[in-house]
């Protein structure tokens, strides 16, 4: 993959719980941090969510439910840990997020993601 293939996207909540939970404001999804970390630091977060960060980048681009998930997870741990929480208990609702390509010309350099684990998370075994 080629930093010129990556995206940037932007996602918002819209249902009442996760907006009472996250806010309604636009929130930013960037695949080229979430890939610049070292190698390490990104095992140890596939780890977390059960599945290979590229595979979490290629899905989330054609909507998989688990993808989404995941980005969203990602993003918001990014901003603030304690919001996201283990992977293993985040839940919301992944169908009433609106979601937007972030054209290059917006584009904004987003900080890299936090490879640190959550304490209550535990590890799953990855998956294809």
């Amino acid at each position: 993959m080629q930093a010129s293939d990556l995206k940037r996207w932007r996602f918002r909540f819209t249902d009442p719980a996760d907006v009472a939970r996250f806010g309604g404001d636009w929130i930013v999804w960037d695949e080229e941090p979430a890939l610049r970390l070292p190698a390490r630091a990104i095992v140890q977060l596939e780890v977390e969510l059960g599945v290979r960060l590229g595979r979490v980048i290629a899905l989330a681009r054609i909507n998989d439910t688990m993808a989404n998930l995941a980005a969203i997870w990602l993003s918001i741990r990014a901003k603030d840990p304690d919001a996201a929480g283990p992977f293993g208990d985040f839940d919301v609702q992944v169908y009433f997020t609106e979601w937007e390509e972030i054209e290059a010309e917006e584009s904004e350099v987003t900080p890299p993601l936090d490879p640190t684990l959550s304490p209550d998370s535990t590890p799953s075994p990855l998956a294809e």
